[in-house]
């Protein structure tokens, strides 16, 4: 079985664009975005995270309170 790359984000939380950042387990850049600090901005930065080749994980710590139709 091969060795598999965990994906790691995390955010920034800037007063007016949260700046969100993805990296592998080994380090490197996978993407980054920023995003309005508003409701919309904040749904916007979660799927734009959700649409990355490995999204969040099942039992992420906001995925039922924030995001009840999700399928993570």
């Amino acid at each position: 079985m091969a060795d598999e790359t965990a994906v790691i984000g995390g955010v920034d939380t800037h007063a007016d664009f949260p700046q969100a950042a993805v990296i592998d387990s080994i380090g490197r850049h996978l993407a980054t975005q920023a995003f309005p600090a508003t409701p919309d901005g904040y749904h916007r930065l979660l799927d734009w995270l959700c649409t990355l080749p490995a999204g969040p994980p099942r039992g992420h710590a906001n995925s039922s309170r924030d995001r009840p139709d999700s399928s993570w």
